[in-house]
């Protein structure tokens, strides 16, 4: 999300990973390419995040595609993320089953691609819109001020306003397992 970051200042704090924001479908974060190609030159591991605005099965799959289509050529060693947490699904009406389809059907795509999925979700969806005894994938929890516990966690996102050097501003803190 942030533009202009000195990677090798990053490194050099103790990042070990970035997961880098690939924005939404059809529409690529202005600062992926320079974020990702930073980010490994400075020797970091590199995993992607996307923002689903999916209403069905079929979108979560061209997600899935246009995705695949922006990370082909960069070595990705950490997960491809799913961001579910979108207004636009609930505001639209659907049910449990159905974002539980589209996040399942998203996922399976980049795992037959060679990627590890992993779901990026608060303890809000997690528990209230998704069924989660249907979607075995990694998880990266986004909860602040807990202990960060939850099935299948594999990265812990324990604040959004953390400090790094060699980046302005406000950033997300993760920790990966």
């Amino acid at each position: 999300d942030n533009g202009g970051i000195n990677w090798d200042t990053v490194k050099k704090s103790g990042v070990s990973f970035a997961m880098i924001r690939l924005g939404y479908y059809n529409d690529l974060d202005p600062n992926y390419a320079e974020n990702m190609k930073g980010a490994l030159a400075a020797g970091l591991k590199t995993g992607i995040y996307f923002y689903t605005q999916a209403l069905d099965v079929d979108t979560a799959r061209a997600e899935a595609d246009f995705v695949l289509s922006q990370i082909k050529d960069y070595p990705i060693s950490y997960p491809v993320a799913y961001d579910v947490e979108s207004d636009t699904i609930l505001q639209n009406g659907l049910t449990k089953q159905q974002i539980t389809d589209q996040v399942k059907a998203f996922c399976e795509r980049i795992a037959a691609a060679g990627y590890r999925p992993i779901v990026y979700a608060n303890n809000e969806w997690l528990n209230n819109h998704l069924d989660m005894t249907q979607l075995p994938y990694d998880i990266w929890y986004a909860r602040y001020g807990t202990n960060g516990e939850f099935t299948n966690r594999k990265i812990w996102q324990f604040t959004e306003t953390g400090t790094v050097a060699g980046i302005t501003g406000n950033v997300c803190l993760e920790v990966s397992y």
